[in-house]
Protein backbone atom coordinates (compact mmCIF):
# COMPACT_ATOMS: atom_id res chain seq x y z
CA UNK A 1 0.00 0.00 0.00
CA UNK A 2 1.24 3.35 -1.13
CA UNK A 3 -0.57 5.89 0.67
CA UNK A 4 -2.58 4.33 4.39
CA UNK A 5 -4.53 7.39 4.60
CA UNK A 6 -6.46 6.62 1.60
CA UNK A 7 -6.20 3.06 2.78
CA UNK A 8 -10.42 2.21 0.84
CA UNK A 9 -8.65 3.44 -2.33
CA UNK A 10 -7.04 0.24 -4.45
CA UNK A 11 -6.59 1.80 -8.24
CA UNK A 12 -2.64 3.48 -7.71
CA UNK A 13 -2.68 2.59 -4.42
CA UNK A 14 -0.87 -0.80 -4.71
CA UNK A 15 2.32 -1.62 -6.05
CA UNK A 16 5.40 -3.95 -5.48
CA UNK A 17 7.70 -3.27 -3.10
CA UNK A 18 10.87 -2.01 -3.71
CA UNK A 19 12.42 -3.19 -0.94
CA UNK A 20 15.66 -4.56 -1.65
CA UNK A 21 14.41 -7.74 0.22
CA UNK A 22 11.22 -7.84 -1.62
CA UNK A 23 9.35 -7.03 1.19
CA UNK A 24 8.85 -4.99 4.19
CA UNK A 25 7.03 -6.79 6.91
CA UNK A 26 6.52 -4.60 10.19
CA UNK A 27 8.85 -1.91 8.72
CA UNK A 28 7.79 1.43 6.57
CA UNK A 29 6.48 0.99 3.00
CA UNK A 30 9.08 1.07 0.32
CA UNK A 31 7.04 3.77 -1.57
CA UNK A 32 6.56 7.08 -0.76
CA UNK A 33 2.60 8.25 -1.06
CA UNK A 34 3.58 11.72 -1.89
CA UNK A 35 4.80 10.49 -5.47
CA UNK A 36 1.64 8.81 -6.29
CA UNK A 37 -1.82 11.02 -7.40
CA UNK A 38 -4.74 9.02 -7.11
CA UNK A 39 -6.98 9.16 -9.98
CA UNK A 40 -10.99 10.53 -9.18
CA UNK A 41 -13.35 8.02 -9.59
CA UNK A 42 -16.04 7.82 -12.45
CA UNK A 43 -17.75 5.52 -14.09
CA UNK A 44 -16.27 3.18 -17.21
CA UNK A 45 -19.55 1.09 -18.58
CA UNK A 46 -22.87 -0.18 -17.13
CA UNK A 47 -25.03 -3.43 -18.21
CA UNK A 48 -28.26 -4.77 -16.91
CA UNK A 49 -28.91 -8.36 -15.16
CA UNK A 50 -32.36 -7.55 -16.73
CA UNK A 51 -35.23 -4.85 -17.25
CA UNK A 52 -35.55 -3.75 -14.08
CA UNK A 53 -31.64 -3.02 -12.96
CA UNK A 54 -28.31 -1.41 -13.95
CA UNK A 55 -25.13 -2.49 -12.86
CA UNK A 56 -22.50 0.53 -13.28
CA UNK A 57 -19.18 -0.02 -12.74
CA UNK A 58 -16.72 2.66 -11.40
CA UNK A 59 -12.96 3.04 -11.49
CA UNK A 60 -12.44 2.96 -8.17
CA UNK A 61 -14.38 2.86 -4.76
CA UNK A 62 -16.40 5.44 -4.19
CA UNK A 63 -18.06 7.06 -1.16
CA UNK A 64 -21.37 5.01 0.23
CA UNK A 65 -23.25 8.57 1.40
CA UNK A 66 -23.53 10.08 -2.07
CA UNK A 67 -23.35 6.34 -4.25
CA UNK A 68 -26.46 5.85 -3.14
CA UNK A 69 -28.89 8.81 -3.61
CA UNK A 70 -30.74 7.65 -6.36
CA UNK A 71 -31.42 11.56 -7.50
CA UNK A 72 -27.64 11.34 -8.86
CA UNK A 73 -28.86 9.07 -11.72
CA UNK A 74 -31.02 10.36 -14.36
CA UNK A 75 -31.80 8.18 -17.71
CA UNK A 76 -32.99 10.48 -20.59
CA UNK A 77 -36.18 9.65 -21.99
CA UNK A 78 -36.12 6.81 -19.89
CA UNK A 79 -37.56 5.02 -16.29
CA UNK A 80 -36.54 6.77 -13.19
CA UNK A 81 -34.24 5.29 -10.73
CA UNK A 82 -35.76 4.72 -7.39
CA UNK A 83 -33.36 3.05 -5.81
CA UNK A 84 -29.26 2.89 -5.77
CA UNK A 85 -27.40 0.14 -3.98
CA UNK A 86 -23.65 0.09 -3.82
CA UNK A 87 -22.64 -3.52 -3.45
CA UNK A 88 -19.90 -4.78 -1.43
CA UNK A 89 -17.25 -5.71 -0.62
CA UNK A 90 -15.63 -3.42 -2.76
CA UNK A 91 -18.10 -0.56 -3.37
CA UNK A 92 -16.90 0.12 -7.35
CA UNK A 93 -20.15 -1.40 -8.31
CA UNK A 94 -23.89 0.04 -8.05
CA UNK A 95 -26.95 -1.55 -8.50
CA UNK A 96 -29.59 1.30 -9.68
CA UNK A 97 -33.13 -0.09 -9.46
CA UNK A 98 -35.65 1.40 -12.22
CA UNK A 99 -39.08 2.04 -11.48
CA UNK A 100 -40.51 0.60 -14.74
CA UNK A 101 -38.59 -1.76 -17.38
CA UNK A 102 -36.47 -0.77 -20.13
CA UNK A 103 -37.75 -0.98 -23.42
CA UNK A 104 -36.07 -4.03 -25.84
CA UNK A 105 -33.84 -2.37 -28.72
CA UNK A 106 -33.42 1.15 -27.13
CA UNK A 107 -30.23 2.71 -26.46
CA UNK A 108 -30.42 4.72 -23.33
CA UNK A 109 -28.15 7.78 -21.69
CA UNK A 110 -27.59 7.48 -18.33
CA UNK A 111 -26.24 10.77 -16.65
CA UNK A 112 -24.05 10.17 -13.65
CA UNK A 113 -23.33 12.95 -11.06
CA UNK A 114 -19.86 13.53 -10.07
CA UNK A 115 -19.67 11.14 -6.73
CA UNK A 116 -16.38 11.52 -4.72
CA UNK A 117 -13.64 8.71 -4.02
CA UNK A 118 -14.08 6.96 -0.69
CA UNK A 119 -11.47 8.76 0.80
CA UNK A 120 -13.12 12.07 -0.42
CA UNK A 121 -15.81 14.25 1.39
CA UNK A 122 -19.22 13.02 1.18
CA UNK A 123 -20.53 15.83 -1.14
CA UNK A 124 -21.77 15.61 -4.94
CA UNK A 125 -19.04 17.44 -7.12
CA UNK A 126 -19.75 19.59 -10.14
CA UNK A 127 -20.29 17.96 -13.70
CA UNK A 128 -21.47 14.70 -14.56
CA UNK A 129 -20.61 11.95 -16.63
CA UNK A 130 -22.39 9.89 -19.37
CA UNK A 131 -22.28 6.31 -20.24
CA UNK A 132 -24.56 4.02 -22.63
CA UNK A 133 -27.36 1.91 -21.12
CA UNK A 134 -29.62 -1.24 -23.05
CA UNK A 135 -30.61 -4.28 -23.18
CA UNK A 136 -28.66 -6.95 -24.99
CA UNK A 137 -29.34 -8.64 -28.13
CA UNK A 138 -28.23 -12.48 -27.86
CA UNK A 139 -28.51 -11.99 -31.92
CA UNK A 140 -26.27 -9.55 -32.47
CA UNK A 141 -22.64 -10.69 -33.76
CA UNK A 142 -21.59 -7.46 -35.62
CA UNK A 143 -18.17 -6.86 -34.13
CA UNK A 144 -15.14 -6.24 -36.32
CA UNK A 145 -11.39 -6.94 -35.40
CA UNK A 146 -10.13 -2.87 -36.06
CA UNK A 147 -6.92 -2.64 -35.15
CA UNK A 148 -3.71 -4.71 -34.20
CA UNK A 149 -0.47 -3.93 -32.83
CA UNK A 150 1.60 -6.99 -32.65
CA UNK A 151 5.16 -5.32 -32.36
CA UNK A 152 5.51 -2.64 -29.53
CA UNK A 153 8.74 -1.75 -28.01
CA UNK A 154 10.56 -3.57 -25.32
CA UNK A 155 8.15 -2.92 -22.01
CA UNK A 156 5.46 -1.98 -24.29
CA UNK A 157 2.28 -4.27 -24.77
CA UNK A 158 0.03 -5.76 -28.07
CA UNK A 159 -3.03 -4.69 -28.41
CA UNK A 160 -6.25 -5.79 -30.08
CA UNK A 161 -9.07 -3.30 -30.77
CA UNK A 162 -12.15 -4.25 -31.63
CA UNK A 163 -15.51 -1.76 -33.35
CA UNK A 164 -19.29 -2.73 -33.13
CA UNK A 165 -20.83 -2.48 -36.53
CA UNK A 166 -24.36 -3.47 -35.26
CA UNK A 167 -27.32 -2.11 -34.14
CA UNK A 168 -27.87 -3.55 -30.62
CA UNK A 169 -25.75 -4.12 -27.08
CA UNK A 170 -23.82 -6.91 -27.16
CA UNK A 171 -23.01 -9.00 -23.52
CA UNK A 172 -19.18 -9.90 -23.87
CA UNK A 173 -19.44 -12.14 -20.82
CA UNK A 174 -17.78 -15.19 -22.09
CA UNK A 175 -16.48 -14.22 -25.61
CA UNK A 176 -12.99 -15.23 -25.91
CA UNK A 177 -9.88 -13.80 -27.63
CA UNK A 178 -7.19 -16.57 -29.16
CA UNK A 179 -4.44 -17.46 -31.78
CA UNK A 180 -3.41 -20.13 -34.28
CA UNK A 181 -1.10 -22.37 -33.83
CA UNK A 182 1.27 -23.77 -36.36
CA UNK A 183 -1.39 -26.53 -37.65
CA UNK A 184 -4.51 -24.32 -38.01
CA UNK A 185 -6.06 -25.06 -33.93
CA UNK A 186 -7.51 -22.43 -31.31
CA UNK A 187 -4.75 -21.61 -29.38
CA UNK A 188 -3.85 -19.60 -26.02
CA UNK A 189 -7.36 -18.99 -25.60
CA UNK A 190 -8.31 -16.26 -23.49
CA UNK A 191 -11.49 -14.21 -22.04
CA UNK A 192 -12.27 -11.00 -23.99
CA UNK A 193 -13.46 -9.40 -20.45
CA UNK A 194 -12.80 -10.24 -16.70
CA UNK A 195 -16.80 -10.15 -16.18
CA UNK A 196 -19.93 -9.19 -17.41
CA UNK A 197 -19.58 -5.88 -20.18
CA UNK A 198 -21.80 -4.77 -22.38
CA UNK A 199 -20.61 -3.62 -25.86
CA UNK A 200 -22.81 -0.82 -27.45
CA UNK A 201 -22.95 -0.15 -31.40
CA UNK A 202 -20.36 2.58 -32.72
CA UNK A 203 -18.30 1.72 -29.69
CA UNK A 204 -14.62 0.57 -29.57
CA UNK A 205 -13.01 -1.71 -27.36
CA UNK A 206 -9.13 -2.37 -27.02
CA UNK A 207 -7.72 -5.09 -24.54
CA UNK A 208 -4.04 -5.28 -23.74
CA UNK A 209 -2.06 -6.34 -20.64
CA UNK A 210 -1.07 -2.40 -19.56
CA UNK A 211 -3.30 0.46 -20.36
CA UNK A 212 -0.67 2.76 -18.26
CA UNK A 213 1.74 2.48 -21.33
CA UNK A 214 -0.92 2.59 -24.01
CA UNK A 215 -1.97 5.86 -23.04
CA UNK A 216 1.62 7.26 -22.35
CA UNK A 217 2.83 6.08 -25.96
CA UNK A 218 -0.50 6.85 -27.63
CA UNK A 219 -3.09 9.15 -27.83
CA UNK A 220 -6.35 7.68 -26.10
CA UNK A 221 -9.69 9.61 -26.49
CA UNK A 222 -11.52 7.21 -24.58
CA UNK A 223 -9.61 5.67 -21.50
CA UNK A 224 -13.32 3.87 -20.68
CA UNK A 225 -12.67 1.45 -24.12
CA UNK A 226 -9.36 0.04 -22.58
CA UNK A 227 -9.81 -3.25 -20.73
CA UNK A 228 -6.36 -4.51 -19.13
CA UNK A 229 -5.87 -8.21 -19.19
CA UNK A 230 -3.30 -10.62 -17.38
CA UNK A 231 -2.27 -12.16 -20.61
CA UNK A 232 -3.05 -12.39 -24.37
CA UNK A 233 -2.75 -15.19 -26.59
CA UNK A 234 1.05 -14.90 -28.64
CA UNK A 235 0.50 -12.54 -31.56
CA UNK A 236 4.02 -12.57 -32.95
CA UNK A 237 5.64 -9.69 -34.50
CA UNK A 238 5.86 -10.80 -38.36
CA UNK A 239 2.53 -12.77 -38.74
CA UNK A 240 -0.07 -14.51 -36.86
CA UNK A 241 -3.89 -14.68 -36.66
CA UNK A 242 -6.26 -13.13 -34.30
CA UNK A 243 -9.62 -14.63 -33.89
CA UNK A 244 -12.42 -13.38 -31.71
CA UNK A 245 -14.95 -15.91 -30.26
CA UNK A 246 -18.44 -15.03 -28.90
CA UNK A 247 -20.05 -17.19 -25.68
CA UNK A 248 -20.76 -20.49 -27.56
CA UNK A 249 -17.53 -20.69 -29.32
CA UNK A 250 -18.91 -19.95 -32.52
CA UNK A 251 -15.79 -17.64 -34.36
CA UNK A 252 -16.90 -13.97 -34.93
CA UNK A 253 -14.15 -12.39 -36.72
CA UNK A 254 -10.65 -13.61 -37.74
CA UNK A 255 -7.27 -11.80 -39.29
CA UNK A 256 -4.73 -13.81 -40.66
CA UNK A 257 -2.27 -10.61 -40.54
CA UNK A 258 1.07 -10.26 -41.66
CA UNK A 259 3.70 -7.29 -41.63
CA UNK A 260 3.93 -6.86 -45.20
CA UNK A 261 1.23 -5.41 -44.97
CA UNK A 262 2.91 -2.50 -43.70
CA UNK A 263 2.97 0.69 -45.62
CA UNK A 264 6.05 -0.69 -48.07
CA UNK A 265 7.91 2.32 -47.16
CA UNK A 266 8.12 1.59 -43.39
CA UNK A 267 11.38 0.29 -42.40
CA UNK A 268 10.75 -0.14 -39.15
CA UNK A 269 7.28 -1.79 -37.70
CA UNK A 270 7.93 -1.15 -33.87
CA UNK A 271 4.78 0.75 -32.10
CA UNK A 272 2.77 1.32 -35.68
CA UNK A 273 -0.41 -0.58 -35.68
CA UNK A 274 -1.99 -2.41 -38.57
CA UNK A 275 -5.09 -0.41 -39.11
CA UNK A 276 -8.43 -1.66 -41.05
CA UNK A 277 -9.41 0.70 -43.71
CA UNK A 278 -13.04 -0.58 -43.64
CA UNK A 279 -14.98 -2.44 -41.08
CA UNK A 280 -17.63 -4.09 -43.34
CA UNK A 281 -15.27 -5.34 -45.88
CA UNK A 282 -13.12 -8.74 -45.37
CA UNK A 283 -10.97 -9.19 -42.32
CA UNK A 284 -8.90 -11.45 -44.65
CA UNK A 285 -7.87 -8.95 -47.21
CA UNK A 286 -4.50 -7.37 -47.50
CA UNK A 287 -5.53 -4.33 -49.09
CA UNK A 288 -7.87 -3.83 -46.06
CA UNK A 289 -5.03 -3.54 -43.77
CA UNK A 290 -2.60 -0.61 -43.47
CA UNK A 291 -0.10 0.98 -41.39
CA UNK A 292 -1.80 3.79 -39.20
CA UNK A 293 -0.62 7.18 -39.76
CA UNK A 294 2.07 9.12 -38.75
CA UNK A 295 -0.40 12.39 -37.62
CA UNK A 296 -1.86 9.71 -35.50
CA UNK A 297 1.20 8.76 -33.69
CA UNK A 298 1.08 5.36 -35.84
CA UNK A 299 -1.82 4.02 -33.52
CA UNK A 300 -5.43 5.15 -32.70
CA UNK A 301 -6.81 2.38 -30.11
CA UNK A 302 -9.94 3.45 -28.76
CA UNK A 303 -11.37 5.66 -31.41
CA UNK A 304 -11.45 5.86 -35.56
CA UNK A 305 -8.84 4.59 -37.28
CA UNK A 306 -6.55 7.14 -39.28
CA UNK A 307 -6.79 5.07 -42.38
CA UNK A 308 -10.62 5.11 -42.45
CA UNK A 309 -13.20 6.76 -44.42
CA UNK A 310 -12.32 8.50 -48.30
CA UNK A 311 -12.16 12.35 -48.53
CA UNK A 312 -14.13 14.25 -50.09
CA UNK A 313 -12.13 16.51 -52.43
CA UNK A 314 -8.84 14.03 -53.13
CA UNK A 315 -5.13 14.99 -53.54
CA UNK A 316 -4.77 18.50 -51.37
CA UNK A 317 -2.70 20.12 -48.98
CA UNK A 318 -3.80 23.10 -47.32
CA UNK A 319 -3.52 25.04 -43.82
CA UNK A 320 -7.02 25.99 -42.11
CA UNK A 321 -5.29 28.98 -40.92
CA UNK A 322 -2.67 31.58 -42.61
CA UNK A 323 -1.74 33.04 -39.45
CA UNK A 324 -0.26 31.65 -36.18
CA UNK A 325 0.39 33.44 -33.12
CA UNK A 326 2.17 30.67 -30.64
CA UNK A 327 2.25 33.09 -27.87
CA UNK A 328 0.61 30.33 -25.24
CA UNK A 329 -2.67 32.33 -25.17
CA UNK A 330 -4.71 29.11 -27.11
CA UNK A 331 -5.73 31.18 -29.95
CA UNK A 332 -3.81 30.06 -33.07
CA UNK A 333 -0.99 28.73 -31.43
CA UNK A 334 -0.14 25.76 -34.08
CA UNK A 335 -0.42 25.85 -37.64
CA UNK A 336 -2.68 23.21 -38.88
CA UNK A 337 -1.21 21.70 -42.47
CA UNK A 338 -3.81 19.69 -43.90
CA UNK A 339 -4.49 17.06 -46.18
CA UNK A 340 -6.63 14.22 -48.59
CA UNK A 341 -5.54 11.99 -50.68
CA UNK A 342 -7.55 10.20 -53.48
CA UNK A 343 -6.21 6.47 -52.25
CA UNK A 344 -3.91 5.51 -49.19
CA UNK A 345 -0.10 4.72 -49.77
CA UNK A 346 1.29 8.10 -49.71
CA UNK A 347 4.10 9.52 -47.38
CA UNK A 348 5.26 13.16 -47.05
CA UNK A 349 7.99 15.29 -45.80
CA UNK A 350 7.09 18.53 -44.63
CA UNK A 351 10.27 21.09 -44.54
CA UNK A 352 9.75 24.76 -43.45
CA UNK A 353 11.79 27.71 -44.73
CA UNK A 354 12.29 31.40 -43.83
CA UNK A 355 11.15 34.15 -46.83
CA UNK A 356 14.89 34.23 -47.79
CA UNK A 357 15.23 30.23 -48.27
CA UNK A 358 16.86 29.12 -45.28
CA UNK A 359 16.05 25.70 -44.27
CA UNK A 360 13.91 26.35 -40.62
CA UNK A 361 12.66 23.34 -39.62
CA UNK A 362 12.08 19.32 -41.16
CA UNK A 363 9.24 18.95 -39.56
CA UNK A 364 8.32 15.58 -40.84
CA UNK A 365 10.50 13.07 -42.76
CA UNK A 366 9.05 10.40 -44.67
CA UNK A 367 5.92 10.08 -42.53
CA UNK A 368 2.96 7.76 -43.28
CA UNK A 369 0.07 9.34 -44.44
CA UNK A 370 -4.08 8.12 -44.15
CA UNK A 371 -5.78 9.28 -46.86
CA UNK A 372 -6.59 12.03 -44.76
CA UNK A 373 -5.24 13.82 -41.69
CA UNK A 374 -2.98 17.00 -40.29
CA UNK A 375 0.18 17.61 -39.00
CA UNK A 376 1.35 20.51 -36.85
CA UNK A 377 4.07 23.22 -36.67
CA UNK A 378 4.55 25.05 -33.22
CA UNK A 379 6.65 27.68 -34.49
CA UNK A 380 9.91 26.46 -33.25
CA UNK A 381 12.76 25.51 -35.84
CA UNK A 382 15.00 22.50 -35.27
CA UNK A 383 16.83 24.04 -31.88
CA UNK A 384 13.42 23.78 -30.32
CA UNK A 385 13.71 27.81 -30.04
CA UNK A 386 10.41 30.23 -31.32
CA UNK A 387 10.47 31.89 -34.29
CA UNK A 388 11.04 35.07 -34.82
CA UNK A 389 7.67 36.81 -36.04
CA UNK A 390 7.58 36.85 -39.84
CA UNK A 391 6.04 35.01 -43.25
CA UNK A 392 7.42 31.44 -43.68
CA UNK A 393 7.23 28.45 -46.40
CA UNK A 394 6.05 25.20 -45.85
CA UNK A 395 7.14 22.65 -48.81
CA UNK A 396 4.72 19.66 -48.66
CA UNK A 397 7.20 16.53 -50.79
CA UNK A 398 4.20 13.75 -50.97
CA UNK A 399 4.98 10.35 -53.33
CA UNK A 400 3.23 7.33 -53.67
CA UNK A 401 3.89 3.51 -54.09
CA UNK A 402 2.71 3.88 -57.39
CA UNK A 403 5.95 6.57 -58.44
CA UNK A 404 3.47 9.54 -58.19
CA UNK A 405 5.17 12.70 -56.77
CA UNK A 406 3.57 16.16 -55.48
CA UNK A 407 4.96 19.01 -54.30
CA UNK A 408 3.09 21.93 -52.23
CA UNK A 409 4.45 25.34 -51.25
CA UNK A 410 2.38 27.29 -48.32
CA UNK A 411 2.30 30.06 -46.93
CA UNK A 412 2.40 31.46 -43.28
CA UNK A 413 2.83 34.21 -41.33
CA UNK A 414 4.11 33.82 -37.35
CA UNK A 415 3.07 36.68 -35.97
CA UNK A 416 3.70 36.47 -31.82
CA UNK A 417 3.42 38.86 -29.06
CA UNK A 418 6.91 40.14 -27.63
Amino acid sequence: MVNKDKACRTLNNWYASLDTLGGSPGRTNSHSPSTVTLPVAYPIHAWCPDAYTIRLAFTDRVHRMVAEQASLYKLEAGPEVEKAELLAPFQQELLLHLRTALEPGKIYSLQVAAIPGCDEEPEPGAGNNTVKVGLADSSERAIAINEILSDPMAGGSDYIELFHVGKAPVQLGGWQLASRNSNGNLSGVRALVPGPRFFYPGDFLVVTTDASWLQRQYLVKQPNSLVQLVSLPSFPNEKGTVVLLDAMQQVIDEVQYDAAWHHEMLRNTENVSLERRDPAASSLSASNWTSAAAHAGYGTPGYENSQAGIPDDPDRVFLTEQWMSPDGDGNQDYCEIQYEFAQPGYQVSIRIFDLVGNPHRMLINNGICAMKGSFRWDGKNDKQQLSANGLYIIVVDAWHLSGKTKRYRLAVTLGKKN
